[in-house]
């Protein structure tokens, strides 16, 4: 969920009535649903392989530095 943030649209794992919810709701309000998609692209760089293994590089560093 961290990655999706505001941007995207959840629901439970194996519902189908939700996901058809979400998937009406989506349909019927377009206009809706690009504006969530604002802004994805700086959010989305914060969680790419190298940015996530950047900051676990950090954490590590820092806990050798107080050793």
């Amino acid at each position: 969920v961290d990655a999706i943030g505001p941007h995207g649209f959840t629901f439970p794992n194996g519902d189908e009535g939700a996901l058809a919810d979400t998937l009406a709701a989506t349909l019927a309000d377009p206009d809706t649903a690009r504006a969530r998609l604002a802004g994805k692209d700086a959010h989305l760089a914060a969680f790419t392989a190298r940015a996530v293994a950047t900051r676990y590089i950090g954490v590590f560093e820092e806990l050798l530095a107080r050793r």
